[in-house]
């Protein structure tokens, strides 16, 4: 096998473990979520209800990071795509007509 192919082979390997890792992050959240979502919205919550949320909290956090850190840097490489173009887009304020315009923040 060239390197080529190995290296294709390795993403792809990557990648696949990244899914894994989200999927499994994203079944947490939302067990996390079907624990919170009966607490409704309230004035004070107890101390194990504060703990549920924390736990969503948590749980959203990692998962947002594990699609924007892993997964999609990952799915690039597979695509031979430019993860930094994703991440220029996705910093630029929306309405903002060019990033090096001084109207943008």
């Amino acid at each position: 096998m060239n390197s080529e192919a190995n290296r294709r082979r390795l993403q792809r390997a990557v990648l696949e473990e990244h899914v894994r890792l989200m999927e499994q992050s994203a079944a947490a959240l939302r067990h996390s979520l079907t624990k919170c979502v009966p607490l409704g919205l309230k004035g004070e919550y107890t101390l194990d209800e504060l703990d549920h949320f924390e736990a969503l909290s948590a749980r959203f956090a990692r998962t947002s990071d594990l699609y924007t850190q892993k997964l999609l840097k990952s799915l690039f490489m597979v695509l031979g795509e430019d993860a930094a173009i994703l991440i220029m887009a996705l910093s630029i304020p929306a309405g903002c007509p060019h990033p090096a315009s001084p109207s943008c923040p």
